[in-house]
Order: structure tokens, then sequence, then C-alpha cells
């Protein structure tokens, strides 16, 4: 079966027996094709579950003197609590039912929420799984979504699944998307799934700075000026975010700055989409970057990188592009010869180069001449699939390759639009699939579309001459 048709997110739970993990594809599989999803059902009030009368009350003084907060008792006398037929489950300085599912006449399970400083912060959530004679608690359990329209719970027979943004963050600072998956009366919540959670759509439905920065579509010029660390950094320092500020119909400002540190810190950046261009800066108590050419004597951007530059007392000159590399032009006979020194990173034994794949995705290849094609790992194919960075027109058949033991194994082909490596793009490159133990290999069909390159095992670089 050709790669673009296959289930490349085939579900892994931890702590069970491969037929209980087989078992559960299918369930989920057959849920997700014949049943339509659970929506959340939000709830502001008391519930009558099976156990008794579930709800949110003031807690006595008594009550609230036994709370206990980040592992710390404290002596409050006020607190709001969540009652089951008289009995406390838990309580803090703020307390809320926020589902029920599948429905408010027949709650099985039952989302809350306590807040420790308030509703903007120290959030901590729980399940209240009524499935079994007796109710279990599920503390800090992951919430479910009650804003994404993708928020919904789907049920399977013996338990449910149900999404959320997880803690981490994705190759280049993206927010982790997450599938959570819970059986009926196991107390135990799992991650069933984590994937970075990309934006898209066009630029005038863009509210906040991250669903530009998350972009594929649209955040290569960030790319250009900025190594992957520092638009990772970039992310990190607009954690906190303003709207986005649309100067014309092209150009757009972002603004924010990392969560409670907003006195000295934060990052902004300026980008124009009708001419491919962005600027961008963060900074902190010690250390202030900017990136991007000098800007056009024009009067929109300038004056506003200006501004920048003046808040921050430095000049014009300060301005910084793509650290890690540097590039030389090299005049012979007669003719411009370009050449790049791209580092190498020693990873496992072996020097890797950093590539990023169709502007997505930065990844390190062994560089391999003996290769025919640049190989990429499935899991990487099957994001690109999913956010329409790969379609299935750029699928061009398979490949029966030898690898180095002397065994063959058949690979799907396809186009690759653009790899970058150090300051070069280059663009139609074929690619093969890899499992998910492959190891990803730079072959010849980049290799190949430079005039010479070398490896100098002393400086540990990778020169590029085209």
């Amino acid at each position: 079966m050709p790669l673009f048709r296959s289930n490349l997110y085939t579900p892994t739970i931890s702590g069970r027996s491969n037929a209980c993990r087989l078992g559960l594809c299918l369930l989920l599989m057959i849920s997700s094709a014949q049943s339509m999803a659970q929506e959340k059902i939000e709830v502001n009030g008391p519930i009558m579950t099976p156990a008794g009368l579930l709800s949110v009350r003031p807690g006595t003084e008594s009550e609230c003197r036994l709370l206990v907060y980040g592992g710390l008792k404290f002596n409050v006398m006020e607190c709001m609590v969540m009652d089951l037929d008289g009995r406390v489950l838990f309580g803090d300085w703020s307390v809320m039912i926020d589902a029920a599912f599948p429905c408010l006449d027949d709650p099985r399970i039952v989302f809350a929420t306590q807040w420790s400083g308030g509703m903007s912060c120290c959030a901590t959530s729980h399940i209240v799984d009524f499935t079994c004679a007796e109710p279990i608690l599920v503390r800090d359990a992951p919430a479910v979504n009650l804003e994404d329209e993708e928020g919904k719970i789907y049920s399977f027979p013996g338990g449910v699944t149900y999404q959320n943004y997880g803690e981490g963050k994705g190759p280049l600072g993206e927010r982790l998307w997450e599938t959570y998956l819970y059986f009926y009366g196991s107390g135990e919540v799992e991650v069933l799934r984590s994937v970075p959670k990309y934006s898209s759509g066009p630029m005038h439905s863009k509210k906040y700075p991250h669903e530009v920065l998350n972009d594929p579509a649209v955040r290569g010029p960030f790319l250009q000026i900025m190594s992957h660390e520092d638009f990772k950094e970039l992310n990190r320092h607009i954690e906190v975010q303003s709207p986005l500020e649309r100067l014309s119909d092209t150009i757009f400002v972002g603004r924010g700055c990392i969560a409670h540190r907003c006195c000295n810190t934060g990052g902004e950046f300026v980008i124009d989409v009708a001419k491919n261009t962005a600027w961008a800066m963060y900074y902190d108590e010690t250390t202030k970057i900017f990136f991007g050419s000098p800007p056009p004597e024009d009067a929109v951007i300038r004056p506003l990188i200006e501004g920048w530059m003046s808040r921050h007392n430095v000049s014009l000159d300060r301005f910084v592009s793509n650290p890690g590399y540097r590039s030389t032009q090299t005049p012979e006979a007669g003719a411009s010869v370009s050449t790049s020194e791209v580092p190498l990173i020693e990873a496992n034994g072996n020097l890797v180069v950093e590539i990023t794949v169709n502007g997505l995705y930065p990844l390190l290849f062994i560089v391999d001449s003996g290769a025919s094609d640049v190989t990429v790992p499935e899991e990487i194919v099957a994001d690109m699939i999913r956010i329409g960075a790969l379609t299935k027109d750029d699928f061009t058949g398979t490949n029966i390759y030898c690898l180095a033991d002397g065994s063959t194994v058949l690979s799907e082909i396809f186009r690759i639009k653009s790899l970058k490596i150090g300051d070069r793009v280059i663009e139609n490159v074929a690619g093969s699939v890899i499992g998910r133990e492959g190891v990803p290999l730079l072959g010849r069909s980049l290799l190949n579309k430079f005039q010479r390159w070398s490896i100098n095992n002393s400086k540990k670089t990778l020169e590029l001459e085209w």
C-alpha cells in the first residue's frame, strides 16, 4: 500500500501487551470510522451522578484548613471544594466543573479544574470516573480543551480519548497537540499521540503572533534570517502575546513576552508577506538580539524598527543573520563560485549536518554519498502529509534500496520541495521514506546539486561549492 494512504500514526500504549495494543488500535479505528465524536457538554452547576450529587460549594473553615497547596499545608479560612454527596474530593482557591461525558443525564466521567492563584494561575485538572461501583478520582489528569474546535471527546468500547495542548514543544518551538487515552476504571490517563500544533490559513484570518510563527506556509522568512535555536527562542520570548497589529494588507507586527517576566523580557517581529521578508528581535535582562537585513527607507517598516532600536539603546548595525555558517564569493576562471562551510555535529560517533526539510523540520543527517536519495523518517513524512506540506501528487512511486548489510528494502519515493543546508535552499530533491528505526541520510540526490563538496575533518565542516 502506498505510504500516502497508510496509517502512520498507529497508537501504542506503554505497559500493555501487544495483543492489547492491537486490540485498542482496532477499537479506535472502528469507533473513528463508524461513529461521530461525542461533543463535550459544558456545565456550570451541580450534576446528579450514580454516586450522588456532584457540586462546587464554599468550603467550611475546618475543610479549608485541611487543604494542601503545592505540597504545603496552609492555614486558609476561605476556599471552594468539590463535593460528592457530602464528601469533599478536593478544594482550592477556586474550583470548577468543566465538562460531563457523554451527557449531563448520564455522566460517566466528569472533568474538573482547581486553581491555586485565581483563574489565571496554577491550574490542576482532575477526572472523576463514575463507571465503577465506587467512583475514582484521577488526580493531575490532562485537562480537556474547551476552546479549540478539535477538542472533542471520542468514545470507544471501554474508554475515551480527548485532546489538549501538551507541556513540551515541537522542533521549532511549536506547541504540542496531544491525544489522551483513558480506560474506564483504570484511574490513569496515557498519552496516545503528541504532534506539533501547526497553524494554517490566510494572514488576514490570523489573530496572534503564534499563528504566524507556527504556520509552515508563512514562517519561511524567519528561518532565512535566524537559526532554528533562535527561532525557538523568539517563540519562547513571546509566550504571552498581544494581538497581531496589521500595518497594511501585507505587513504584520507581532509582540509578546515571557510569562511572569513581562517587565524585562520580550520579542517582536514584523513580516512583509508580499516581499517574503521578515525582521525580528528578542531580549531579556542580559541579551538583545536583532535579526534581518537593514530595513528599507520607507514610511512603515523603518520607523518601526528604529523604534525597537531606540527603546533598547542600540543602532541599526546590530542586525545579525544566520549564525553558524559563513559564505564567501570566490572568483575562479572568470566566473563567480560560491562556497559555504556548514558545521558538522558529532552525534553517536557520527558527524551529522542539520538540514531543514520543506521549511519545517530541522533534522540531523549523516552525509552518505553511497545513498542514492535523501532519506526522511516516516513520522516526519506523516506530519507533512497531515498539514498539507506533502500531497499525493508528491509521491512518485517505489524503489528497491540495497542496505549496507546487503539486504534490500522497498521504499516510497517522493519529491522534497526544499532542503535548507547552511545558507542554501535546494528545491525539488528526490527523497525516500525510512522506518522509525532508520537513520536520516544525506544522499546523492542532494549532493549532486553542488559542483563540489567535501568534509573537512579537522574543522568538522561540510564544504559546499556551487
